[in-house]
């Protein structure tokens, strides 16, 4: 035998109570993730001229939570070299219920030439903002989520004389 004494046996983990504590953390916690449910900017036709462009974006919501568009700021660029020839921001409150696609036109005046007269290509970027009116815990709403976005499109050019 040994002179050393004995050690007392390990504790018992405390699984069966720590076990349901954890599941309920993750429950609770799942809900609270802003931008959970992932909308989609896209743009779904568009028409150019020398002095602006015309965007139908189609806004897409393919999660499971019911939103409100609140704001889009973007950055519109021009040509194969994406020359920036403008940007600005649209505010409003626009529904994107789970699941479904919603359409928004904007016209977007060129506050600087585009450099290359002869090309279509138009490249839009910038930053959806969303609220989460689906509600979770008592709370209304979330104003949690800003998605950022990054599409092109060729576009057709704009009838001379037309104005979308």
């Amino acid at each position: 035998m040994s002179n050393r004494p004995e050690s007392p046996p390990p504790r018992p983990v405390m699984r069966t109570a720590s076990a349901p504590i954890l599941a309920l953390a993750l429950l609770l916690l799942g809900g609270c993730v802003a931008n959970s449910s992932n909308p989609r900017v896209l743009i779904g036709g568009a028409t150019v001229s020398q002095h602006d462009a015309a965007l139908d974006l189609d806004l897409s919501n393919p999660g499971g939570r019911d939103l409100v568009v609140t704001a889009i700021e973007y950055q519109l660029a021009h040509g194969e070299m994406a020359f920036p020839v403008a940007e600005g921001s649209w505010t409003g409150d626009m529904s994107l219920p789970a699941g479904e696609t919603r359409r928004l036109a904007l016209r977007i005046p060129f506050t600087v030439e585009p450099m290359e007269a002869d090309s279509r290509r138009l490249h839009l970027s910038g930053t959806l903002r969303t609220k989460d009116r689906t509600g979770y815990l008592g709370l209304k709403f979330m104003d949690l989520t800003a998605t950022p976005f990054q599409t092109e499109v060729d576009a057709s050019p704009q009838a001379v004389g037309s104005n979308p």
